[in-house]
């Protein structure tokens, strides 16, 4: 006799199609279950401000994958051809732009691969130097104060000069070179995300002379970074020039120093960006939590007739859960600045929804739904100073059916 068993890894938001046949078989000891094929592929995800609020009408730009607008929920979705490595990009006016790569890989013919990707966009703030003076602050997700650092700087011109300087403040390594005109950062420095060390920029700012060319400013100007005195003994001081990010010391000789109440101070002459860069531990630990149906499964292996359609409910989970509050100083608030950054700023929000298989279930047969969620425990550590964070990522479905027997037959 034949054994029959058929398997798909579902997805969610995935679209499902379904054929079904069933073989004679009088006694309903060996009848052919119904065969469900679903295959499709979706990234998707939430795109965000610091203000801890959806951007609404943001859109994310997959190349030749397409192009995908939030909706009021900062929500997204887009349909992807055939597994390989995409680029995304999000943007929003008035927000520096953020792009991610991502890799869908299909572990096996028929199955759903739902990929998830949060966006969190800063907003850009150009502020003005009036008579020699210009004072700004970062910006901060909600609760997370000390994370808000004070930006100044200082310049005296000549009484003839009447050049417009602009300082706008910086938040990742990518935005070397940022302007308020163009919000997509023109640096190729944004390093993918690794475990382990990796050096990350805390923050920083861009001197920008709007309507000039010129390279160097007509004199010299003092800048200062708010920052206290464990994240000064833990960052490094870089410029970005000639595409790249460069030790601030390798290319002056002096006028780096930090001072109690004022933070990191140095002088400046070129026109171009500076950011503090420290040395981040990322610990990532992975689990897979099963997912409970109800109902689980549709029996029909000793009913009286077929059973048509099966709908199922589930909870899943998407988002991330912080707490600003663990912030035990200033460089942990910067930590959690930069987890956020990196994986999203939704709450974690648990969702119930329901999934309907629109087949017919014959006499000798039944159907049963399994599925797990990826939950990932994301921890940043520098110089004892930390920040954690639990993000919900990948829905993973399977459906099988199967006779009495049990055993089934070919698998998806």
């Amino acid at each position: 006799m034949k054994k029959f068993l058929h398997s798909g890894l579902y997805a969610v938001g995935m679209i499902v199609l379904i054929s079904s046949c069933v073989k004679h078989d009088p006694t309903y000891d060996d009848v052919t279950p119904p065969k469900i094929d679903i295959a499709s592929l979706i990234v998707s995800g939430y795109v965000y401000g610091t203000d801890g609020q959806p951007i609404v009408g943001a859109k994310v730009d997959g190349a030749s994958l397409g192009t995908s607008t939030t909706d009021q929920n900062g929500y997204y979705s887009i349909s992807v051809g055939q597994q390989g490595e995409y680029s995304l990009t999000a943007s929003s006016d008035g927000c520096i732009s953020r792009t991610a790569s991502i890799s869908i890989v299909v572990s096996k013919p028929g199955s759903d691969v739902n990929v998830s990707q949060d966006f969190v966009l800063p907003r850009i703030q150009a502020v003005p130097i009036v008579n020699g003076e210009a004072e700004t602050k970062t910006v901060a997700i909600p609760e997370n104060d000390m994370a808000v650092i004070d930006l100044g700087a200082t310049i005296t011109l000549p009484e003839t000069e009447t050049l417009e300087i602009v300082l706008v403040p910086i938040y990742d390594a990518a935005d070397g070179g940022l302007t308020p005109t163009a919000n997509t950062p023109s640096a190729n420095t944004k390093a993918t995300i690794v475990k382990g060390t990796s050096e990350m920029l805390l923050c920083g700012l861009t001197i920008i002379t709007p309507g000039s060319d010129i390279e160097q400013l007509p004199s010299t100007m003092t800048v200062s970074i708010g920052i206290d005195r464990k994240v000064n003994d833990n960052v490094v001081l870089k410029q970005f020039k000639g595409g790249e990010w460069v030790e601030y010391a390798k290319l002056h000789q002096s006028g780096q120093r930090f001072e109690d109440g004022k933070g990191l101070i140095f002088d400046v002459i070129d026109i171009t960006s500076y950011g503090i860069f420290a040395d981040v531990d990322e610990t990532l630990d992975q689990t897979f939590e099963p997912i409970r149906f109800e109902p689980k499964s549709i029996d029909n292996l000793y009913g009286e007739e077929t059973i048509h359609g099966f709908t199922t409910s589930y909870l899943w989970t998407s988002g991330i859960i912080i707490d600003p509050a663990q912030a035990g100083d200033q460089l942990a608030a910067l930590l959690l600045e930069k987890l956020v950054a990196n994986y999203g700023l939704k709450k974690a929000v648990s969702t119930t929804e329901q999934k309907t298989l629109d087949i017919d279930i014959p006499v000798g047969t039944a159907v049963e739904w399994s599925g797990t969620q990826t939950k990932n425990v994301i921890s940043y550590t520098c110089d004892g100073s930390w920040a954690e964070g639990i993000k919900y990522t990948d829905v993973n479905i399977n459906v099988i059916t199967y006779n009495r027997r049990h055993t089934g037959g070919s698998s998806l």
